[in-house]
């Protein structure tokens, strides 16, 4: 009989939540956690975490710090490709940080189902699985 071998277990992806409050934590762990993601909980020095850990993807509250630490995440050797969702803000916020390629945006306040559905419709793309084609909605500028 061949000598049987231990499957290796993959971790799982872990997701920094950056600057989010109370309520909506719950919600998005709770998301996150049905798709096998570890959410990790962030804030005031999460730009130099950010520079230092690895995480498959990142949520990070639209507000005061949070051009920092867009701009960490993308020069990051590590991170750099990770999936990045913003939370709350404008579609006006939305375009000043465009630049750092933001792929999806939770409204505030968070609501479950809605959260839910944009975690399923990105979950592959932080799993890094290219096989699907993931459908993400884009918001440009268009100026005629």
């Amino acid at each position: 009989m061949p000598p049987q071998f231990a499957a290796k277990k993959r971790s799982a992806a872990r997701v920094a939540l950056v600057d989010v409050a109370l309520a909506g934590r719950s919600i998005l762990s709770d998301c996150f956690r049905q798709f096998g993601m570890e959410t990790v909980m962030m804030s005031g020095e999460a730009a130099q975490r950010l520079q230092k850990e690895i995480f498959e993807a990142c949520v990070v509250s639209m507000g005061p710090g949070t051009k920092e630490v867009l701009e960490t995440v993308r020069t990051s050797p590590s991170n750099s490709r990770m999936v990045i969702y913003g939370l709350g803000g404008s579609v006006q916020d939305a375009m000043k940080y465009s630049k750092f390629g933001i792929n999806a945006i939770f409204n505030d306040p968070i609501e479950r189902p809605t959260a839910l559905k944009l975690v399923r419709a990105t979950q592959m793309l932080v799993n890094h699985e290219f096989r699907r084609y993931v459908r993400i909605p884009v918001i440009t500028e268009v100026s005629v």
